[in-house]
């Protein structure tokens, strides 16, 4: 049966090859229900490539290499001989009104749509972290500058943990597990939704969903109140990152996927530089009204997603193209509704499946046991690094405001830039070198964040901050793109979503840490857990460039997507 749906599909792709002589994209067309045959598809010029119809087969290379004998020649002698008159004539005709044609946009795309999808992306995952991370810059725990701050309605207007009244513990349990439990949960979900759905809706909506969760955290009046809202925050949240790196694999290339990747994550950056940025806000405003206005750019950034970010899914939805397609049933005693996969949405895949098939490789698990530790680093950093400034410095809190603004959005976003960049130009020659650039970077991170802790003056321990983001946030853009590249183009939402439920393990070190702060120094906790979180993720990418290597030097290696084509826009 196989065998006849092979030959049925290299006969249509033949029969209707010739149209492409001119150069032109070959409109073919859906017949009605009652004479068409189901797996029509809007086709370019080149479509009898080997590398198109293993993507046509679902990334199956022995269903490819069956067509491609009978497609290829035939193809070949179809565009290469000149279109007879009738032909010319035939191809200026109207089609026929049991046709119904079907279009796609990715041809007509402008070379910069790529490139503004980006920014869009970015714009909304820095509204993402902005809102994320606000919380940290707006408590004190420092019992003697809440009580400078004046009377407790001054202190409970300018500090959320005196106004709502919760500790440390509780503080850092909001703050990263007990908002990241429900994200990461979420994100796992989300991961396979995303694999079917729209990548706009995906972005834009829950971008709208945050903003409502982070509107209405500034009227809360308890605890309980704002954790609930978290939980809520965290869950639109979860949709962001796999949708828009799925997307973006989608949309560049693979020799330009680190550098996209790279610019994307500096939103991280340039959020918490708000974020902290927020703090002279919050002097002048108060936090309700400050958390108010972070709500009204998240609700821009989501209306601005879904009006100018395109998926090139969505133009090639009404043909069916990268979609499960019902097939002829007449006479194939076949069950009803029985369907099959095509391309690269994966729709009607069993999940369990799915999961089993991204983890079969032992790069994707490394990638992820190697981030889960580097994020733990990352995460404990964001919570505390605004506490730990607070006690050890507590007088210049305006400076760091605004010194801490400069080096995450500026230095962050650059090494991170400059890691992805590196990553695409050195990993032409060797694949490994993508895990080994974010090892130097751990290493080099853990004696400066030390440093950073463990300074006797304000000065120093920010020029050390400096040196740590310049090393240590070059990490991202490469791991993604190895978790891209090594990972069936049709499951890479899932892999991302996995990427992301993972980071529930990591949320454990900063709750450590809160824990260990009754019983030792604030700064000596922080110091030495994120630097020991720092040695053990440097460890694991060398463990993973090592497996890299290993990987492509043996016969018949390289990454998943090395024989795939790029969808391009």
């Amino acid at each position: 049966m196989k065998s006849g749906r092979l030959m049925i599909t290299s006969t249509l792709i033949c029969l209707h090859i010739g149209s492409a002589a001119s150069g032109e994209a070959i409109p073919l067309v859906r017949r009605s229900a009652s004479v068409a045959p189901p797996f029509i598809h809007r086709l370019p010029a080149d479509v009898a490539t080997p590398q198109f119809l293993q993507r046509t087969t679902g990334g199956r290379r022995h269903h490819a290499k069956k067509l491609q004998p009978l497609v290829w020649p035939a193809a070949l002698s179809r565009l290469s001989a000149k279109p007879t008159q009738a032909e010319q004539e035939q191809q200026t005709k109207a089609p026929d009104a049991s046709f119904e044609p079907i279009s796609s946009t990715d041809a007509e795309s402008p070379a910069l749509r790529p490139f503004v999808i980006l920014a869009v992306l970015t714009l909304v995952y820095l509204s993402n972290q902005w809102s994320r991370t606000l919380l940290y810059y707006l408590v004190d725990f420092n019992d003697s500058v809440s009580e400078s701050l004046g009377p407790p309605t001054e202190a409970a207007r300018r500090l959320i943990n005196i106004d709502l009244g919760f500790d440390e513990k509780q503080y850092s349990f909001i703050a990263s597990f007990g908002f990241t439990i429900f994200f990461s949960a979420a994100g796992f979900f989300a991961g396979g939704q995303v694999d079917k759905m729209s990548r706009r809706v995906a972005t834009g909506l829950p971008a709208l969903g945050w903003a409502a969760m982070t509107a209405l955290q500034a009227g809360a009046q308890s605890f309980g109140q704002l954790f609930g809202l978290r939980v809520g925050q965290g869950v639109f949240m979860a949709f962001t990152t796999p949708a828009a790196y799925a997307l973006l694999a989608d949309i560049f290339p693979a020799n330009q996927r680190a550098t996209a990747n790279s610019f994307y994550v500096s939103a991280v950056y340039l959020g918490q530089a708000l974020a902290s940025l927020s703090i002279l806000l919050n002097e002048q405003l108060g936090w309700r009204a400050v958390t108010s206005i972070v709500a009204a750019f998240a609700a821009t950034s989501g209306i601005l997603s879904l009006l100018l970010v395109t998926d090139p899914r969505d133009a090639t939805a009404g043909s069916q193209m990268a979609r499960t397609i019902d097939e002829d049933k007449a006479g194939q005693g076949r069950e009803e509704g029985e369907r099959r996969e095509v391309g690269v949405l994966g729709t009607w895949v069993d999940q369990r499946r799915v999961v089993g098939e991204v983890l079969s490789s032992d790069v994707v698990k490394l990638v992820i046991l190697a981030s889960v530790v580097r994020i733990a680093a990352g995460l404990s950093i964001g919570v505390w690094k605004g506490p730990l400034y607070r006690a050890c410095f507590p007088d210049s809190m305006a400076a760091f405001s605004v010194l801490n603004a400069g080096i995450v959005g500026a230095v962050g976003a650059g090494s991170s830039l400059l890691g992805g960049a590196l990553a695409d130009r050195l990993a032409e020659k060797d694949e490994s070198i993508r895990a080994w650039i974010p090892a130097v970077g751990s290493f080099l991170a853990a004696p400066l964040w030390m440093g950073v802790c463990l300074a006797d003056s304000f000065e120093l321990s920010a020029f050390l901050l400096l040196l740590e983001y310049l090393a240590a946030e070059c990490w991202f853009g490469p791991t993604v793109a190895i978790l891209q590249s090594n990972t069936p183009s049709q499951y890479r939402g899932t892999a991302q979503g996995l990427f992301q439920f993972s980071n529930l393990l990591s949320n454990t070190l900063p709750v450590l840490l809160g824990s260990l702060m009754t019983s030792f120094a604030l700064k000596d906790v922080v110091a030495w857990g994120v630097a020991a979180a720092y040695m053990v993720s440097g460890g694991l990418f060398v463990a993973l460039g090592q497996r890299i290597k290993a990987a492509t030097a043996a016969p018949g290696g390289g990454r998943v997507d090395a024989n795939i084509t790029d969808a391009t826009m």
